[in-house]
């Protein structure tokens, strides 16, 4: 595959999923002026999250059968009717079209990793991974922005962004049709790996679960902080994820990496609950959004880089990686907001920052260095 129409599927792979961001957001602000509690506002939060991990663990087998590109192709559709929130009302309604935009969402999340594992060199994931890793942050960005615009008018600016998606759905199918599915595997065996074998892997489970923290904190941020706050968090993730790419290229001991930006990243964390209602909280924030997203590429390149990794078992591990990050979320989320409503800010404030340090702690103590790094097979 040549070269550019490498990169223009990456640039439909990363805006599909910044583009999905940004109907989450805006569907919130449209909910927001519905005049719901916290704890309302939660569950249609976890309506996503739900249907993210219905999406994460049925990713792995619907890819086997349909292959990446159709999936791919339906999960973009799936998020289009997010287009119909501005058409609904009461609770069972939203609550059906958040989860059906959730369910795109993580279908979207689990199909792209298996892609790039494909066209891209080992070389080059590096780049791609901490390109997609930003993706959602991107679109946030974008959002929060825009937050005057969109907040006063979301059904329209909902509109917009799905109809901007089914550009992208009819682009992907265009280009996309050169992706042999057949070449994903290459043998039976590569072809029989299952989520149940996925789940005896060790590494998936301290993977996946060394980042619920860090979802969870992150969810909570955009959910409920003040976006006057959240916004420089968003901004200085776009900055340093892009930092954490470059490096992550550079840096042989890629867990160390990660490893040295949790622990600054929980820091921050720290200091801006601390600090939420003082003057200082923008620069804070500035600095939790850096090294959030710093580790970023380094940390998703530690799936690739395992020993004879293949598509398929990539596949699997994020399958598994986004459906436990986003069932733990579920509980971090709904427990936030319990705090908050019932015990105030300081108490749901303490619990997001314990939360937020298991990142730290299973980098640090749990996680070890891959041996070398994978050939996967590209073309």
């Amino acid at each position: 595959m040549n070269k550019s129409k490498k990169y223009l599927i990456e640039f439909v792979l990363f805006f599909t999923y910044a583009l999905f961001a940004m109907s989450w957001k805006a569907g919130d602000m449209l909910i927001a002026k519905m005049g719901f509690t916290a704890s309302q506002m939660a569950i249609m939060t976890n309506a996503i999250n739900v249907a993210k991990i219905i999406g994460s663990l049925s990713a792995a087998g619907i890819i086997a059968r349909l292959g990446n590109r159709k999936v791919f192709s339906y999960s973009t559709l799936l998020i289009f009717l997010g287009i119909l929130l501005p058409f609904v009302n009461g609770f069972p309604l939203i609550f059906l079209v958040r989860f059906t935009l959730g369910l795109g969402g993580a279908l979207v999340l689990v199909t792209i990793n298996p892609i790039v594992a494909k066209i891209f060199s080992k070389e080059e994931l590096t780049i791609v991974n901490g390109l997609n890793a930003v993706a959602f942050n991107v679109g946030l960005a974008i959002t929060l922005t825009l937050a005057s615009s969109i907040s006063s008018n979301p059904s329209l600016s909902i509109k917009v962004i799905s109809f901007t998606l089914l550009i992208l759905t009819f682009l992907w199918n265009y280009i996309s049709s050169s992706i042999d599915e057949g070449t994903f595997s290459q043998n039976s065996s590569t072809h029989s790996f299952t989520l149940v074998d996925g789940l005896k892997d060790s590494f998936n489970w301290i993977f996946s679960l060394s980042y619920c923290g860090l979802l969870g904190f992150y969810l909570v941020s955009f959910t409920f902080m003040k976006p006057e706050n959240v916004k420089y968090v968003i901004y200085f993730g776009v900055i340093g994820a892009i930092v954490g790419t470059i490096q992550a290229k550079k840096i042989e001991n890629k867990l160390n990496f990660v490893r040295v930006s949790a622990f600054l990243q929980l820091l921050s964390a720290i200091g801006f609950m601390v600090l939420y209602n003082s003057s200082v909280v923008k620069f804070i924030g500035m600095s939790l959004g850096f090294f959030i997203f710093l580790p970023m590429a380094a940390f998703v390149t530690l799936a690739f880089n395992r020993p004879n990794i293949t598509p398929r078992e990539i596949s699997v591990t994020f399958s598994i990686f986004w459906a436990l990050s986003y069932f733990m979320s579920i509980i971090i989320i709904q427990a936030f907001a319990f705090f908050k409503d019932n015990l105030g800010d300081s108490s749901a404030f303490i619990f997001i920052v314990l939360v937020e340090a298991t990142f730290f702690l299973g980098t640090t103590f749990f996680m070890k260095n891959p041996k070398k790094i994978p050939e996967v097979k590209t073309c």
